[in-house]
């Protein structure tokens, strides 16, 4: 049985993760000195860029479970094929997620299937 509740803590966490998508696309110009970045993530980049970021927003798009969604484009001028590229990061992630729900959905059938 702890195995079971093991299996539905770890699908809980994995829905939350699923419930929500953010896609946020900037443009401009990061200097930092890589070695002192631990994780050259971009939290990590813009942490350690501080006030030399220079970069302009170009889109977001926060997408929920329950079909809401809220999306910003600039309307500034960019570069060419910036905003095609916002727009597949964001189906990329809805693939993405819709494998790992179909991952998840498939580990809750199997494990409902060995208890009955």
């Amino acid at each position: 049985m702890a195995e079971f509740k093991d299996a539905l803590d770890s699908i809980k966490k994995g829905i939350s993760d699923l419930a929500e998508l953010n896609v946020t696309t900037f443009t401009g110009d990061i200097s930092v000195e890589a070695s002192g970045v631990k994780n050259l993530d971009m939290d990590g980049i813009f942490s350690k860029a501080g006030a030399d970021l220079k970069v302009d927003v170009v889109g977001i798009t926060d997408m929920k479970l329950d079909g809401d969604i809220n999306q910003f484009i600039t309307s500034k001028d960019v570069p060419t094929g910036t905003i095609t590229a916002h727009t597949k990061a964001v189906e990329t992630g809805q693939r993405t997620r819709q494998a790992m729900f179909d991952l998840f959905a498939d580990k809750t059938k199997s494990l409902i299937a060995k208890l009955t």
